[in-house]
């Protein structure tokens, strides 16, 4: 959860000490910080994992200015060596035409630079990419803006820009989903209107952003674990608590036999069954009883053993 320590620092970063900046561009970034604080303490309360990417992709899109929002995450969890192994699924998105609404997800049918979410993916930085012949590309290690000179040559030769340009994006944001060891997602912004939206003031915000989205994303996981067990535990003792009312509650009263039926589960419920039959007739007495694993009795479903005992 972010404190006062830690925004403090996170200003530090972009308004280095001694630096002198325009009073409203200070009131902004305190806003947008101020901001963040509630923000994050508002989906650190969410353990509902819907609600909880809906906050998170309204939030970016509302301090950013983006047009368009991405959230995607990876469909297996496995650490950052091994992303290789895994492919982003669309959960959440913002702003999608409504032309685009119902048909299913692809990079080219939703214009979304996959080069970009290559790029964010292998490096694991943020990076903002312009295309309309101003800044080229931003990211937070680079001391200032690397400059794409000012001529369209700038962006020849780069496959993001390009790949950006085939679909009239004038701005993309990427940022990744991360927690120390395990890499969850990405966001992903746009704007197709106007450019210049996105600058390194929007980039260190969603950077800061991010890190408590995806330790509120990991925790509404395990919650959401720990609830799925406890579920699973419950109908467990349920099951257990239906099969030993099966069982019969006395053995039968048989001269010169003392009967005694027990059935304990290794676990919580097990497979076997036992039950008496008794027949008046000819006062014989059966034992029946169900045994074998799961597969033995799907071969053979009259899988039982049956014992006449005759006085």
């Amino acid at each position: 959860m972010l404190d006062l320590q830690t925004t403090t620092e996170l200003l530090d970063q972009i308004i280095p000490e001694g630096t002198v900046i325009d009073s409203r561009a200070a009131l902004s970034q305190k806003r947008h910080f101020e901001s963040l604080l509630n923000v994050s303490a508002a989906i650190g309360s969410v353990f509902d994992l819907r609600e909880l990417l809906d906050k998170i992709m309204a939030y970016a899109i509302k301090v950013t200015g983006a047009e368009r929002g991405f959230l995607l995450l990876y469909t297996t969890q496995v650490s950052i060596s091994q992303i290789d192994s895994r492919v982003l699924e669309l959960k959440v998105s913002q702003g999608l035409e409504k032309e685009l609404q119902g048909i299913a997800f692809s990079y080219d049918e939703y214009k979304i630079s996959l080069q970009l979410v290559k790029e964010v993916e292998g490096k694991q930085e943020a990076k903002i990419v312009n295309t309309d012949g101003s800044l080229q590309m931003v990211t937070p290690s680079s001391a200032s803006a690397e400059l794409a000179g000012g001529q369209a040559d700038g962006s020849k030769g780069n496959k993001t820009v390009e790949e950006l340009k085939n679909y009239q994006v004038k701005q993309a944001l990427a940022v990744p989903l991360k927690t120390q060891d395990k890499l969850l997602g990405m966001l992903y912004l746009d704007n197709r209107l106007a450019g210049g939206t996105f600058g390194k003031d929007e980039l260190e915000l969603m950077k800061a952003f991010s890190v408590q989205a995806s330790v509120s994303i990991e925790n509404t996981r395990l919650v959401g674990n720990m609830m799925e067990q406890e579920r699973l535990k419950q109908e467990m003792e349920l099951g257990r608590e239906i099969q030993m009312n099966l069982l019969p509650k006395v053995s039968p009263q048989v001269e010169g036999l003392k009967l005694i039926g027990l059935m304990i589960p290794a676990k919580e419920i097990g497979g076997d069954y036992y039950d008496y039959i008794v027949d008046k007739g000819t006062e014989a007495q059966s034992l029946a009883t169900e045994t074998g694993t799961k597969e033995v009795r799907e071969k053979d479903p009259k899988h039982v053993s049956t014992y006449q005992i005759t006085n």
